[in-house]
């Protein structure tokens, strides 16, 4: 990604990383054709805030075994990622940087080859750690055991955002966005 133009060009998912998105953009239920994300684009976005959030990151992988983002999908979603990657540059995780340099590199020096690289980073181990909720441990197969993991996974994001939050308990949202 960091030698390429940001966001104009397609995107390669290698190795691991690769098999993780096709394993997250699968039916998970035949009978509905539920699945947890529509689209690789879609699960390339939440995964930078996952990534960022939970400070994860991961280092590209080289391999043959590929899954691909086309530039389109960029094209059509340009102003969520560039806010995205300004997002990530503001808040990752960079002992070293003051507020202003922080303000600089996101603002300034967006397309830097080591902002590139870091967003990147961010977005693998949200990839991660999204597939490890989800498919690690005991291998989820049945709709409701994705249902049930869908709303912690929910409920664990609200409780960060504001410990105040009762927790999600809207099923039929959760159903919804499960069908769509």
């Amino acid at each position: 990604m960091a030698t390429k133009k940001l966001f104009l060009e397609n995107y390669l998912f290698r190795g691991g990383h690769a098999a993780k998105v096709r394993e997250l953009l699968k039916e998970v239920d035949k009978e509905t054709s539920a699945k947890l994300f529509n689209s690789a684009i879609e699960l390339f976005m939440i995964s930078a805030v996952i990534g960022c959030i939970n400070n994860k990151r991961s280092i590209p992988e080289i391999s043959n075994d590929t899954f691909n983002i086309f530039a389109e999908q960029f094209s059509n979603h340009g102003a969520t990622l560039r806010y995205l990657l300004k997002l990530v540059l503001l808040v990752s995780d960079s002992k070293d940087l003051n507020n202003i340099d922080r303000i600089n590199r996101a603002f300034r020096e967006i397309e830097n080859e080591d902002n590139v690289n870091l967003f990147e980073e961010y977005v693998l181990g949200g990839l991660e750690e999204i597939h490890s909720h989800f498919f690690e441990g005991n291998k989820r197969l049945f709709y409701d055991d994705f249902y049930s993991a869908l709303k912690i996974f929910v409920s664990d994001y609200n409780k960060l955002e504001n410990d105040n939050l009762d927790e999600f308990d809207d099923d039929e949202l959760l159903e919804d966005i499960l069908r769509n």
